[in-house]
């Protein structure tokens, strides 16, 4: 099995320490509800009553299954995931636990949605890109060249999605909640063999890309878009099935795809994609408030650190690239001229291709540069 291609694992389980409840003061009663002695004064009776309907219960054990698409040593896995799950757990005192199922183990990436919104896991990861015909409108944090930074579009989405724009017209309206949410690095693009020095180059070129915005930036470049998975992107590219790619920039070792990459381009935006773990609506409700706050906070958390870490490894994963032998592409100022242009007009292709089925594309747009005009202000 290729080292970029999903693994089977054992479930990850957060271990729950022992725990006994006992109310202080608590009246010794047998489990199956024994009788008092009738002899016992009324009043005893009924005050022990009360005393029970008021007394506070131990609080019930909860245990969430969380699934996702990622490797196990997946940047993202280990900057965010693992770290909400390990917070939550101890916000709660224990009483939220996880089981959690890398590596695609309950259902492919495209079906995570409906896996959360059907009950077979509790929290699932869906890629927007991936299902843009019902997750279309999260692209608004995806366009090229609108944000330098993971952090900058991570936390503009999380900002829309919680209260915001997509709250209300992409999560609410496929009745899940978004817990946790993370945005690449401005995507980059990286040829196998073929060294690139002007946009002509590209010119043919089978690159790898998700349907959606990411597929009308390819067509931008002269190249052809092919869809294919991230986790079948080492077997494409190994195999010559594409001739290169869009990625961000941690996710390529991440998949081990160094190897088969030999040119990269550093500092531009071709645009990227959103990832958010979410949860369902019905799920959520079933939830004591106490945990749904937990849920909340440390997703806000998880979600800075993710970012931020990922921010952080950019750097040190274009020293790898040098360590490697990789070569950087660099683009004149008058191919890079050439570039800006082509991409000048992504986001309105874009929108206008999802306005024509009834969604807000152009609405999102303004809603995205607003909340992005505000995170820069602070």
């Amino acid at each position: 099995m290729p080292r970029g291609s999903a693994r089977q694992l054992d479930v990850v389980e957060a271990r729950e320490e022992d725990r006994t409840w006992k109310l202080t003061g608590e009246a010794e009663k047998s489990e199956g509800g024994e009788e008092m002695p009738a002899k016992w004064p009324r009043a005893l009776m009924v005050g022990v009553l009360i005393a029970a309907s008021v007394a506070p219960a131990s609080a019930q054990s909860i245990k969430l299954r969380l699934a996702d698409n990622l490797p196990p040593t997946h940047f993202l896995a280990n900057f965010a995931t693992r770290f909400f799950m390990e917070e939550v757990t101890k916000r709660t005192g224990g009483q939220v636990t996880f089981d959690y199922y890398p590596s695609e183990q309950l259902g492919k990436a495209a079906d995570m949605l409906t896996l959360v919104q059907n009950g077979v896991t509790d929290i699932g990861l869906v890629t927007p890109a991936i299902i843009s015909q019902k997750l279309s409108l999260s692209a608004i944090v995806e366009q090229p060249d609108t944000f330098t930074t993971s952090c900058e579009a991570t936390l503009t989405y999380l900002k829309l999605g919680r209260s915001g724009f997509l709250e209300k017209h992409e999560f609410a309206a496929n009745g899940v909640r978004l817990v946790l949410a993370y945005v690449n690095p401005p995507y980059q693009l990286y040829s196998g063999k073929r060294e690139i020095r002007a946009l002509s180059d590209l010119s043919g070129m089978k690159l790898r890309s998700p349907p959606g915005l990411l597929s009308i930036v390819v067509q931008k470049l002269g190249a052809v878009p092919v869809r294919t998975s991230t986790t079948e992107t080492y077997e494409a590219l190994s195999r010559g099935t594409v001739d290169g790619l869009l990625f961000p920039v941690p996710t390529v070792l991440s998949y081990d795809l160094q190897a088969h990459i030999k040119f990269y381009t550093e500092g531009l935006n071709f645009g990227s994609a959103s990832n958010a773990y979410v949860i369902s609506e019905a799920k959520w409700r079933s939830l004591p408030e106490g945990v749904r706050a937990a849920l909340d906070e440390v997703g806000e958390a998880a979600t800075r650190r993710g970012c931020e870490m990922t921010d952080a490894d950019v750097a040190k994963s274009y020293a790898k690239f040098q360590e490697l032998g990789i070569k950087k592409i660099s683009f004149n100022d008058e191919e890079r001229a050439k570039l800006k242009e082509r991409l000048a007009n992504v986001s309105e292709e874009w929108a206008k291709g999802v306005e024509s089925r009834g969604k807000p594309a152009k609405a999102g747009l303004a809603a995205f540069a607003e909340a992005m005009k505000e995170l820069r202000a602070k």
